[in-house]
């Protein structure tokens, strides 16, 4: 039985958020705005790609013949 195994480990990445508990809505909202408008990166769609559940057995058998650089992500919707 061959099991592979996808570690997450995130490396070289900030993770950037906005601390809700103790920031008020108002400047939530404004920061993002920047973040989904100027602030947004050109490369977004190179760094990640979506799919649905349905085509997760295409992605993972993709991954495992080629390298894959970025992320894949789920759209469970």
């Amino acid at each position: 039985m061959l099991i592979m195994v996808f570690p997450f480990i995130i490396r070289g990445v900030y993770l950037l958020g906005i601390d809700s508990q103790n920031t008020p809505m108002s400047l939530r909202r404004k920061a993002w705005k920047l973040l989904a408008g100027e602030w947004k990166t050109k490369i977004l769609e190179k760094l990640a790609k979506e799919c649905t559940l349905n085509q997760l057995d295409v992605e993972i058998d993709h991954s495992s013949m080629e390298p894959r650089q970025g992320r894949v992500l789920i759209n469970l919707q």
